[in-house]
């Protein structure tokens, strides 16, 4: 019978004709033994045709073959006369306000004698053609009213010969009779088991809860809600179920303190909690920098502390010159830039070695003296200060801030102003009693020395050993003179020879081999 669909209009009266027509097959009953049921399912009321639409008449027929019939009614529809279709107004007739409910309802119906899909018991292997695998039996359907090789429990495939296998990890077969594949445990559940025959094998992964057994599926868990810390964030998502990460940042000049990376996880006893330590976020500081002989030591720093972003200013004390930067700032990674300043001391060079002198203290000719060193220079006996009257005989100079000695306008040295000393100066010789027009004289030499401790020079106008004419008178000088032009002219002697005049008689002459010596020589006129 071709039928249409019109909206809005319900005719409920053909559509039990056609079930009649279908079901009884022209009137003809059904055996009690075999179940036939006729569903109607509507969302309004029956109203075609106009002129007569009940369907109550042809619902009574169907009732009277041994017909069972379900009245569902879903959203606005006139419940008695759904009620007044069926045989058991309380068990039949459903009212129900979506078709949410109206799956649940498909469920209950279900629930009958014939909750299983296949009936393996009592059935005959020839239905099967006796190819069933060993671990398989022919299994009629329950559904569609076939037959089929079944495998048994913990097994799924065809079920023929060679083609059962058993069920692979995280999944079940529960019941014997046909099924391409297992059934898979509910979703975020599983287990490590191969041939599982029961759900109850599933359980919920880790992270996860629920009851996996009873074919709910396994949720996951969640742990504590993380917050910022003071003076930081958390950069990205942070969700806080199991296997999340959340990942923590402290502001510019803190530094983080604990994990900086957190993972939701199960720890022991199945408690949910965050892996690491609590994040919190502290302020970076610098060690303090002393720099020796700086004033004040610490340097003068915008905070004591000193935190991030800190300046430093050192100045040296008198007597040091500041060597590297003046200021330092403290940097995120706790160290200071540039580098600390060091304070070196103010040192002068050392003075020139003194040919004549001592120097006090003794090292100021040997190396730099520092500031505000004071160098003497001390004249020995007979020496005086070359820049300064001849009873100065020391000199101080003081080494100043800028690293040079006290200015002088020449190099101060230990001035000889001590002459020669001349002993043993030769007494006036006379001779009087030359008998030739020359005669030579010898004389000792003076001894001279020189508080330098210098042999001095020592020069005479005549020299001993030279020929004096007779009679003569000369007079002899003798010069010494030292290194520092002092002069000693306090040594002279006269020589005074004559000539010896006499008739007759004897007269003595110097020999030439020994002038010193004088032989006894007559004369005769």
């Amino acid at each position: 019978m071709d039928q249409s669909i019109n909206g809005y209009l319900t005719n409920m009266k053909d559509a039990f004709e056609l079930a009649w027509q279908v079901c009884l097959n022209n009137g003809l009953k059904r055996s009690g033994q075999i179940k036939t049921v006729v569903i109607l399912l509507t969302d309004g009321y029956w109203n075609q045709p106009w002129n007569d639409p009940s369907p109550l008449a042809r619902a009574k027929d169907l009732l009277a073959g041994k017909v069972e019939i379900f009245a569902i009614g879903v959203g606005s529809v006139n419940f008695p006369q759904l009620q007044s279709l069926v045989s058991d107004p309380d068990k039949h007739a459903f009212k129900l306000k979506d078709f949410t409910e109206f799956g649940e309802l498909a469920t209950y119906i279900r629930g009958d004698p014939y909750e299983a899909v296949w009936q393996v018991d009592g059935v005959d292997p020839s239905k099967c053609d006796n190819n069933c695998d060993v671990k398989a039996q022919c299994a009629c359907g329950l559904v569609y009213g076939d037959y089929k090789c079944g495998c048994f429990k913990g097994y799924a495939g065809s079920g023929l010969v060679g083609q059962c296998h058993e069920c692979t990890p995280s999944t079940y077969k529960d019941f014997d009779g046909y099924a391409p594949t297992c059934t898979a445990c509910p979703a975020n559940s599983g287990h490590q088991l191969t041939g599982s025959k029961t759900i109850l094998d599933c359980k919920c992964f880790t992270g996860y809860s629920g009851k996996p057994e009873n074919g709910e599926d396994c949720t996951i868990r969640n742990c504590e809600t993380l917050v910022a810390p003071a003076n930081g964030k958390i950069t990205g998502h942070c969700y806080r179920t199991y296997g999340s990460s959340c990942t923590f940042e402290c502001s510019e000049g803190y530094e983080i303190t604990g994990t900086a990376t957190r993972t939701c996880t199960v720890k022991a006893g199945d408690i949910m909690d965050w892996s690491g330590t609590t994040v919190t976020c502290t302020v970076i500081r610098c060690p303090i920098q002393t720099v020796i002989n700086a004033d004040p030591p610490t340097g003068t720093c915008t905070d004591p502390s000193p935190v991030y972003r800190t300046d430093c200013s050192y100045a040296c004390r008198t007597g040091y010159n500041i060597k590297g930067s003046k200021k330092i700032t403290c940097q995120l990674d706790k160290n200071w830039s540039p580098a600390a300043p060091t304070c070196e001391q103010v040192t002068c060079p050392a003075l020139p070695k003194a040919a004549v002198g001592t120097y006090y203290p003794a090292t100021c000719d040997d190396g730099e003296s520092p500031y505000p060193t004071t160098c003497e220079l001390r004249c020995p006996s007979g020496y005086h200060i070359s820049y300064l009257p001849t009873s100065i005989i020391s000199d101080q100079r003081t080494c100043e801030l800028n690293g040079t000695w006290e200015y002088r306008a020449s190099t101060p040295t230990c001035k000889d102003t001590e002459p020669p000393v001349v002993g043993n100066c030769p007494s006036d010789i006379n001779i009087d009693n030359a008998t030739s027009s020359t005669i030579r004289v010898n004389w000792e030499r003076p001894t001279c020395t020189d508080n330098s401790g210098i042999p001095p020079i020592v020069t005479s106008n005549k020299q001993s050993g030279a020929l004096f004419a007779a009679p003569s008178t000369a007079e002899v000088l003798y010069t010494v003179s030292d290194d520092g032009g002092n002069e000693n002219k306090n040594c002279s002697f006269r020589i005074t020879i004559k000539m010896l005049l006499c008739a007759t008689g004897e007269f003595h002459m110097r020999s030439k081999e020994d002038p010193m010596r004088t032989p006894l020589v007559f004369l005769t006129r």
